[in-house]
């Protein structure tokens, strides 16, 4: 029996040894393959030398379109994954009817690279008139879904409505709006309706009422107008600044004449003293509340703090300026809280201050980021998905991504109107006016755009894919409220 033979044992015992070993290292090596895959590692099949590979993700809207990399059109179109070795690289993506879009970036080997976010802008953009007004709106709100636009008319309190989800005829249905005339403040002369901030529920929205030799705070619900309420009549207050508290339209923040913060509601009408020499402040959620103040015997100096809760956290203390600019949001579960001082020209971003000082007791947190600005700085904002930091001061911008612990600065070269300050569009992109255009850019200051004529003191307002863009644009003959496409008609 074969079992029986030593010979034949042995043999067997030494194949099967011989079998393991192969086996494992196969095992071996493939785990190896598999684990430098995953770090990016592979090899040149042209020279056969390692090389380190990085993950690049390339999107854009519309999507199908040519990708090119250093000049090499690429197999694939987006939205694509590629797998790029490491160094320095031009990306251009181009569709027929569109503007190119162009950024030049380095991969690195194991990190990955999201360009997402590219929007073609049409060469031609097609324009269609919705309706010509004999006066231009001193006011135009938009709620924050981007559904609903309001016009005001010349008749106060009347506005006329834009559902921008509900087409006919392929354009928006349009109504009226009008607010008790008992609501406003009776004066003679001019009047002015400007956005504080809209409540989640994208039906009311906080706006100050201007008129000759004074001021007034009312929510207008733009569902239910008669539901609306003058904050200065109902609580017998007149105060200098008003925010919804945790975005609440019944829930406030009073801001009155030296430096007194109140909370109050309007279901009750009950004021609530809070904090006081507060020089600024921005609020979050229902317990979150960011604030500058006057530093006890130090005039020349402010302190920042945020107050979380019952418990407070010192920030910095910082020379005194007339504009404090102060932002507070939340990214991938993160507290991000951002410091402007005009005086030191410098914004400050720190990431959850709360957990450094809860373990350091006796320390202030040190900032994850400074963004340095050529002069007094103008405006301090979150993009809209809160992923990236903007700070502005004339043509000059500096924007900080958290996401990927990068900052950027940068001057936009064509001239721009400073009159009206620069806001984000969406996650990616930032929108100032030339005076008679709008134009359009990335975070990084790259891909500058013009779009179409429009107003400068009204804003411009997307529907909720950004497939539409509607303005206001001056005319010999009036006013034209225009919807432009931002798609051409293949993509539509």
């Amino acid at each position: 029996m074969d079992f029986l033979d030593p010979k034949k044992k042995r043999a067997r015992s030494i194949q099967l040894t011989i079998g393991h070993t192969l086996m494992a290292l196969l095992v071996i090596i493939g785990t190896y393959l598999l684990v430098s895959q995953a770090y990016g590692f592979d090899v040149d099949k042209r020279t056969g030398t390692v090389i380190r590979n990085g993950l690049i993700f390339i999107d854009s809207a519309p999507s199908d379109a040519q990708i090119k990399l250093n000049n090499v059109v690429q197999r694939n179109r987006t939205n694509s994954r590629l797998a790029l070795p490491e160094g320095n690289y031009s990306l251009n993506i181009q569709k027929d009817g569109y503007r190119e879009w162009n950024r030049d970036f380095e991969m690195k080997g194991g990190y990955v690279e999201h360009f997402t976010y590219p929007m073609l802008i049409p060469n031609t953009l097609d324009t269609v008139k919705l309706q010509t007004l004999t006066a231009l709106p001193t006011t135009g709100l938009q709620s924050p879904d981007r559904r609903w636009v309001l016009l005001s008319t010349p008749v106060l309190g009347t506005f006329t409505q834009y559902d921008l989800n509900t087409l006919r005829d392929k354009k928006p249905v349009s109504s009226s709006v009008a607010f008790p005339a008992t609501l406003f403040h009776a004066a003679a002369g001019a009047h002015q309706i400007e956005l504080v901030e809209w409540s989640t529920d994208n039906k009311n929205v906080l706006v100050k009422h201007s008129f000759t030799n004074g001021y007034e705070f009312l929510v207008l619900n733009r569902d239910e107008p008669n539901k609306s309420i003058n904050i200065n009549q109902q609580l017998k207050q007149n105060p200098v600044n008003v925010a919804l508290w945790d975005k609440k339209p019944d829930q406030l923040y009073l801001y009155q004449s030296g430096g007194v913060l109140q909370t109050a509601s309007l279901k009750d009408s009950t004021v609530t003293p809070f904090l006081t020499g507060v020089l600024a402040f921005k609020s979050h959620g229902d317990d979150v509340m960011l604030y500058a103040q006057t530093t006890p015997n130090e005039p020349s100096k402010v302190r920042v703090s945020l107050k979380e809760g019952s418990k407070t956290y010192v920030l910095r203390d910082m020379p005194a300026a007339t504009n404090i600019p102060l932002e507070i949001a939340r990214f991938d579960s993160k507290w991000y809280v951002v410091v402007g001082s005009d005086a030191e020209q410098k914004t400050y971003v720190y990431e959850n201050p709360q957990d450094y000082i809860n373990k350091n007791q006796d320390k202030r947190p040190s900032p994850v980021a400074v963004l340095k600005s050529t002069g007094p700085i103008r405006e301090v904002k979150f993009s809209q998905n809160t992923r990236f930091i903007m700070a502005n001061n004339g043509q000059h911008f500096a924007v900080y991504d958290v996401e990927t612990d990068r900052s950027y600065a940068y001057d936009i070269k064509e001239a721009f109107d400073q009159s009206v300050k620069p806001v984000w569009m969406d996650g990616h992109r930032i929108i100032v006016n030339t005076g008679t255009q709008p134009m359009m850019f990335d975070y990084d200051g790259t891909n500058i755009q013009k779009l179409t004529s429009a107003e400068k003191t009204l804003p411009i307002f997307f529907n909720r894919d950004y497939t539409f863009v509607y303005t206001v644009a001056p005319q010999a003959s009036g006013f034209d409220v225009n919807q432009v496409a931002l798609r051409t008609p293949a993509d539509q």
